[in-house]
């Protein structure tokens, strides 16, 4: 894990042997690491290259280390698969000596009805009232305003999806 990093650090015009300043705040808790989609890389992979995947970049996670690790649940067949290769024998928990407790799961639900209004109260103030009419007249935004990412994206770009609802009737659509 620590090439990934190194190679990063390249990308981004810093010295390679800033890896291992970068490691040692990484193991001392300064950094938070955050290893983004690791569904979409693993999902072309068999599952003992799966584990060998997330055991390479669980190498990161020394004892003090902050590491998330994020995934969309498809990627397992069901919970007890997860678990087993997040936390049980199968999985790097064990291999690298850490603590199974030391790897956590969490599932972020969607956005429900009142969430969707709310975040937006937050993000938009009084313009809310007026995006949340604009989510509901344009056939399923609701359901993708449900996903966090996307409705901050949404209320980014509340004039131009108030048009395009606009245009929508104006067509008959």
């Amino acid at each position: 894990a620590l090439n990934i990093l190194a190679a990063r650090l390249e990308q981004l015009g810093l010295k390679r042997d800033s890896a291992e300043v970068l490691r040692l705040a990484i193991h001392r808790g300064h950094v938070l690491v955050v290893l983004d989609g690791f569904d979409e890389r693993a999902i072309h992979l068999d599952p003992k290259g799966r584990a060998d995947f997330l055991f390479h970049l669980r190498s990161l996670a020394e004892p003090g280390a902050k590491v998330l690790l994020t995934s969309r649940t498809h990627l397992f067949h069901d919970a007890e698969e997860e678990r087993a290769m997040i936390k049980g024998d199968r999985g790097p928990a064990n291999r690298l000596g850490l603590e199974a407790d030391a790897a956590k799961i969490y599932y972020l639900q969607p956005f429900n009805r009142d969430q969707i209004h709310e975040a937006l109260r937050k993000l938009l103030g009084e313009k809310a009232d007026s995006a949340i009419e604009v989510l509901d007249s344009i056939y399923d935004l609701t359901s993708l305003a449900s996903r966090p990412v996307l409705l901050a994206m949404m209320a980014e770009t509340f004039e131009s999806l108030r048009q395009l609802g606009l245009t929508c009737r104006r067509l008959g659509a």
